[in-house]
């Protein structure tokens, strides 16, 4: 079995631009892409990981495919499940870029009128229906489009992940070594939104640098930073960006964001400091100016510590009844 996945992997790979590689574990086999994309690098590792500490679990030989659909002649050999990461941001409002034709879900739009609630957008939804599994990694996502009827044949293949990656830092703040004061980490800072925001905190002389070519060891970023700030890039498009935000929480980063509507359903919301963006800047300047005090209120308590660890806890038990949900196929299919 081995050599035939190893030979067609090879004759794959011999034909296409994107490379594929794979692991053995057990009965079954994940495959997945040799390089998964620099903006979404280490989510996509932290869940390749995660299904590989899974995958000795599986009781019948299987092949598995991450981010790629499985080519016809793997279906010939095992059982295939295909396994989607779904990053895009779904909650925006009507007449957001690119949210022409979508429809809207059950989320209503705070302080607008009460008929009115946002999109659920999913460019991919054509590709992403093929799969057998979607993996979200944002609670807010996950309702809004369990919400839409046109996405009611996703229902069942949605797994919740948060984007618990890197170790949870200890209990120091390690000022020293944290010589990036304040940052953000906006990838095209000419966005109006974001540069208008920059150019303000330069009038208000108010120290902070955009980190934007950093893609690769972003966990050694956050240990060199103190304050992360978080500024949505459109006025359209509301998802919390927790890709960027919960990673640097888990480092140890002390994490100023614009308000997101629905944060409380991150359930790390009371870790995060938040404010309109009129507000930011004042609010950035006194967590400089009282950088350990307001550490050790987020950080300095076992509290934070006991949700961290839940999150992760969460996710090992949202794989574990995958795993479960496929075993249940492959013995059905016996």
């Amino acid at each position: 079995m081995k050599l035939v996945i190893a030979l067609l992997i090879f004759l794959f790979n011999s034909f296409q631009k994107n490379k594929l590689s794979y692991q053995s574990v057990g009965n079954a086999y994940l495959v997945y892409e040799s390089k998964f994309d620099k903006n979404v690098f280490d989510y996509c590792s932290y869940i390749k990981d995660g299904l590989l500490k899974e995958l000795p679990n599986i009781s019948r030989r299987s092949i598995f495919f991450l981010r790629v659909y499985p080519p016809i002649l793997f279906r010939l050999v095992a059982p295939c499940y295909s396994i989607y990461i779904q990053v895009e941001h779904t909650l925006v409002k009507p007449g957001g870029r690119d949210s022409g034709g979508f429809e809207a879900g059950t989320l209503p739009i705070p302080n607008a009128p009460s008929s009115n609630s946002y999109l659920a957008r999913l460019n991919n939804y054509a590709s992403m229906k093929k799969f057998d599994f979607i993996i979200e990694y944002s609670r807010i996502n996950l309702i809004n489009i369990q919400s839409a009827t046109k996405y009611s044949d996703l229902r069942d293949k949605l797994l919740y992940l948060s984007p618990s990656l890197y170790r949870l830092h200890g209990t120091s703040s390690d000022a020293r070594r944290r010589n990036f004061i304040t940052i953000t980490n906006f990838g095209n800072s000419e966005e109006p939104r974001r540069k208008n925001f920059l150019e303000v905190m330069r009038s208000k002389e108010i120290p902070i640098q955009n980190i934007h070519t950093w893609y690769s060891d972003v966990e050694e970023l956050y240990a060199r930073t103190r304050i992360l700030v978080n500024i949505r890039q459109t006025d359209h498009h509301d998802t919390l960006e927790e890709l960027r935000v919960l990673p640097a929480l888990r480092s140890g980063v002390i994490v100023i964001s614009e308000i997101a509507p629905y944060k409380e359903l991150t359930r790390y919301s009371e870790f995060i400091i938040w404010g309109t963006l009129d507000e930011l800047p004042e609010i950035i300047r006194n967590v400089q100016d009282n950088y350990e005090a307001t550490w050790n209120s987020i950080f300095g308590t076992s509290k934070f510590a006991r949700r961290m660890n839940r999150l992760e806890l969460c996710n090992q038990l949202t794989l574990a009844r995958w795993s479960k949900k496929i075993n249940h196929k492959l013995t059905s299919s016996r």
